[in-house]
């Protein structure tokens, strides 16, 4: 009886230390421990459409109680195309009732764009996955992925068209950044 006893105790403190560490949401506000590595200022570069892309800056935090991660980006260079420095702010959050990730995207582009505004996001490990619906067989599928070794943002875009994926046209790192300007 001791020694089951040992080993039930023993079972317990095991599967304790591997379970997962998850925060108190008893008080309705969302909680994910991989958007929390999220929350900070951060220093975007990388390539966009084939050309070196730099001078972006991304801040993130909670707002609403809680229930949104707010990401803004600002940035400083501007973009031929656009004629004016990118700009964007999306809110990630959690539909309880459907048990998914919600994601809304809001840019310098305006409201022109159909896929503009709000899609599905999910979750594998450590990389959210948002896909964006633009027409019946067009998908714009956003990648962020956490890099714990270097505590940094790997953020990808792809186009899916009837179903295939294409190359990367965003490949940027995000990096801590000391100050937002």
């Amino acid at each position: 009886m001791k020694q089951l006893s040992l080993l039930l105790i023993a079972a317990f403190s095991l599967l304790s230390t591997f379970a997962q560490n998850t925060e108190d949401n008893t008080d309705g506000r969302f909680h994910d421990d991989l958007l929390n590595n999220f929350v900070g200022k951060w220093t975007v570069s990388g390539i966009v459409h084939g050309a070196p892309f730099k001078n972006l800056k991304l801040e993130a935090q909670w707002i609403m109680n809680h229930q949104y991660l707010q990401i803004h980006e600002i940035g400083t260079d501007t973009i031929p195309w656009f004629k004016r420095p990118w700009e964007a702010m999306f809110l990630i959050g959690y539909n309880q009732n459907d048990k998914r990730y919600v994601f809304y995207e809001f840019t310098i582009r305006g409201v022109a764009e159909p896929y503009e505004g709000f899609s599905y996001a999910t979750r594998s490990g450590n990389q959210f996955k948002i896909s964006s619906k633009m027409s019946s067989d067009e998908i714009i599928n956003q990648y962020f992925t956490w890099e714990p070794a270097s505590k940094s943002w790997h953020l990808e875009t792809r186009l899916e068209k009837a179903g295939k994926e294409g190359d990367t046209y965003l490949d940027l790192k995000a990096i801590p950044s000391t100050s937002l300007k």
